[in-house]
């Protein structure tokens, strides 16, 4: 006969276990990112710009023309 500890330790760890599978499947998704970043006034291109998706630690810069790399 299990314990009520027994029984009240499962309740902890199953939820974390989900948890824990749910987060590794979130950071393993593939985000793609393109594009060209421009000055609005002049249309120039702009270098070293940092990107990031909201919410994520997904994210790129541009290279010397302005793309994302």
């Amino acid at each position: 006969m299990k314990t009520a500890l027994q029984r009240f330790s499962y309740l902890l760890v199953l939820p974390l276990l989900l948890a824990t599978i749910t987060a590794t499947a979130q950071e393993n998704s593939i985000v793609q990112i393109s594009g060209k970043v421009k000055d609005q006034g002049t249309g120039e291109p702009i270098p070293g710009v940092s990107i990031q998706v909201k919410g994520t630690i997904a994210g790129t810069t541009t290279d010397n023309s302005g793309a994302l790399c």
